[in-house]
């Protein structure tokens, strides 16, 4: 994978619009009828005069306008994304609308039937006043942004695991604030819920710089990432849940899991259509998440409460639906259920 971002920018100039709306008061004989596309067999409409429709840039750029009548309603596009040049350039409409495209027919091609489009139908506007509108802009142009992802010095994995890319399957999903990581300094730890060659862990100083990553558990990475929120639990000591269940860090920084949760109703999430969060204190940890696949089912939601030093469900409670959830400091719960904060 190309660890360089090409992003796509168009430089819109909305505040150049076309300084010019003309009115015309269009006088549009109803003998006149509809223009057909042109057929031997049939009479069209005799040639009717055209108005011209005087435009002035003031540097190159990108136009496109269109016709409208006095309630904004399209009319018709008079020019599109053409390349135009600095100064004043003439357009012609000739008081027809945009026109409808009727739909197929079968026509003889040889000796086979074959099906094409009917030929548009355009038809005379009515009388009354029509403005022009449009903008310019400069042109859709490739600038360099960014690397892919954190910022790994270098973009490579390195031994002391600060370098490389974060998840390259997802976006960072969670982010956890630490007083003092593990280098002693403030410290964000980005989580992401799938990596194949990148980290799923990574731990960045306060302007994002990258000193340490954690590797997936084969592709798995946290939805949610947390800490024991208890006063004089070990802040660096992280708990996270993926598609494998509960999970810490053990030895070396691989994912240890604690316990993967029974698949009874309502079901404790972790899949990987669903993004869960979690919340611990004092050796409790709480997962929340709609019915598993919040994608399909939407209505229905669970806390699931499990003890961390038995590693066992203490109860799985049937919410509406369930998101966010958090600790504060003196072990009070807050969560998101249907879309309200509630304690």
């Amino acid at each position: 994978m190309n660890p360089h971002l090409i992003s796509t920018t168009a430089k819109m100039n909305l505040k150049t619009q076309l300084s010019l709306f003309i009115s015309a008061a269009l006088i549009a004989p109803s003998a006149f009828g509809v223009l057909c596309a042109a057929d031997p067999a049939k009479p069209t409409a005799p040639a009717l005069p055209f108005i011209s429709v005087p435009i002035t840039l003031d540097r190159p750029g990108y136009l496109t306008a269109v016709i409208e009548d006095e309630n904004g309603l399209r009319a018709c596009n008079l020019i599109s994304e053409y390349k135009s040049p600095a100064g004043k350039m003439t357009f012609n409409w000739d008081f027809y609308d945009v026109g409808i495209q009727p739909g197929r027919e079968k026509v003889k091609q040889g000796d086979q039937e074959v099906e094409v489009l009917k030929p548009y139908l355009r038809h005379l506007v009515k009388p009354g006043t029509y403005k022009v509108r449009g903008l310019v802009h400069d042109g859709i142009v490739m600038k360099y942004e960014q690397s892919v992802y954190s910022p790994g010095t270098p973009p490579w994995k390195t031994a002391d695991m600060s370098g490389a890319w974060m998840g390259d399957h997802g976006n960072p999903f969670d982010v956890l604030f630490l007083d003092k990581g593990e280098n002693g300094q403030p410290t964000l730890i980005l989580a992401t819920g799938c990596a194949e060659a990148g980290h799923a862990l990574s731990f960045c100083d306060l302007t994002g710089k990258k000193y340490k990553g954690v590797n997936s558990d084969n592709f798995h990475g946290p939805d949610a990432v947390k800490n024991d929120r208890k006063p004089g639990a070990d802040p660096n000591k992280l708990y996270f849940i993926n598609g494998n269940g509960l999970c810490t860090l053990g030895e070396n920084d691989r994912h240890v899991m604690i316990m993967k949760p029974s698949r009874k109703k309502p079901l404790p999430v972790l899949s990987d259509y669903a993004h869960g969060d979690l919340a611990v204190y004092g050796g409790l940890a709480v997962l929340s998440e709609s019915d598993n696949r919040a994608n399909i089912d939407t209505t229905t939601g669970n806390l699931l409460v499990v003890d961390l030093a038995t590693k066992t469900e203490l109860c799985n409670l049937v919410t509406g639906v369930s998101r966010g959830i958090a600790f504060d400091t003196d072990g009070k719960l807050y969560a998101l259920i249907d879309g309200n904060l509630v304690r």
